[in-house]
């Protein structure tokens, strides 16, 4: 069990460009062991106390299509892959930092 908030609870632009290093870091490791997430969303990202990262739901299964890249959604021949799990991310990083 791990206790922590949701990115989308950070206020300074400085701690939500840390967290999402940290995430990118942390599925850069997921890839290269051989495994995608296909659902990275705030919901399945916590920050504890010490700013540190956190991703649960690894592989659940299913996809949220409000976080979901064109791949996912069959808009594009490619499959899903690396590319959609950095595409959930960069997509939730701009609104987090444009508020």
């Amino acid at each position: 069990f791990v206790e922590g908030i949701s990115p989308t609870q950070l206020t300074e632009p400085i701690q939500v460009m840390k967290v999402f290093q940290q995430v990118a870091l942390l599925v850069g490791e997921l890839h290269r062991s051989g495994h995608w997430n296909l659902d990275l969303k705030p919901g399945h990202i916590l920050v504890d106390d010490q700013m540190y990262c956190h991703l649960i739901d690894i592989g659940g299964g299913g996809f949220t299509p409000l976080y979901a890249s064109p791949e996912l959604l069959g808009l594009l021949p490619e499959k899903p892959g690396r590319a959609t799990d950095f595409y959930s991310l960069g997509s939730r990083t701009r609104p987090s930092l444009a508020r």
